[in-house]
């Protein structure tokens, strides 16, 4: 699927069609996270510890 990363969840989605009747549309959407960088960073410069949190992008797309 265009615009997707690969390792992720992919949805069917189900859509009306033009005589009323319901269609499915397989992997119409899909989800997963991203590495957005670092969230914070501290350093403890009494004991000289470093502490860091990963940012995490949740990331919906349909095509």
């Amino acid at each position: 699927m265009l615009g997707c990363l690969e390792g992720i969840r992919y949805f069917d989605t189900k859509m009306p069609g033009s005589k009323g009747t319901i269609k499915t549309i397989s992997d119409a959407i899909c989800l997963h996270e991203e590495d957005y960088g670092i969230a914070w960073k501290h350093k403890d410069w009494r004991i000289e510890e470093v502490e860091a949190r990963s940012s995490r992008l949740l990331t919906i797309f349909s095509a």
